[in-house]
């Protein structure tokens, strides 16, 4: 930082974003209005069932910046699915066709200056697939890719959706 440059007292900037810090404000209130941002599975309606978990948070980390937990968890128990009249090779494979992907992401989203006239920055920080930690920069590359073309009228929530949508199919 230079000098000559200033910080903003409201928003701690160098540019000033007290107007877009207002309309964040303002749809981070609807957001927390309209559902509970810790679960948002019941908003989307993402069910759990016997054999799935869901688990969809979002976290205000400051003025500009949200952190998105995503997980999805599934359990099947050998038990319900064993055909006891078949040999226990082609029990486990049918067993092998049952299994999806397990998976913990965490989501880093700036909003950027001039947000909502420009997308918003999504930065996987940790993506861990069957317990084993994916690369995340390839999720991260795939995520721009798939929300780089939002509008002002697509709010976060709308974005997370669609997102999570595609993840979770």
């Amino acid at each position: 930082m230079n000098e000559n440059e200033t910080l903003c007292k409201n928003c701690n900037c160098i540019e000033c974003r007290c107007k877009n810090l207002g309309i964040i404000n303002r749809r981070h209130d609807y957001l927390t209005n309209v559902f509970d941002t810790n679960n948002m599975c019941n908003y989307f309606g993402i069910m759990d069932t016997d054999y799935s978990k869901y688990t969809v948070s979002l976290v205000r980390a400051d003025h500009f910046i949200y952190r998105l937990t995503i997980k999805k968890l599934n359990v099947y128990n050998p038990l319900t699915t064993y055909i006891r009249e078949l040999p226990r090779d082609m029990n486990n494979l049918i067993y092998s066709y049952l299994s999806d992907a397990n998976f913990i992401m965490k989501i880093n989203i700036l909003l950027p200056n001039i947000y909502p006239f420009a997308s918003p920055v999504w930065t996987v920080l940790s993506y861990v697939k069957n317990g084993k930690s994916q690369n995340a920069l390839d999720e991260t590359r795939r995520a721009r890719c798939l929300l780089m073309h939002s509008s002002p009228a697509m709010t976060l929530d709308k974005e997370i959706l669609y997102y999570t949508s595609g993840l979770l199919s």
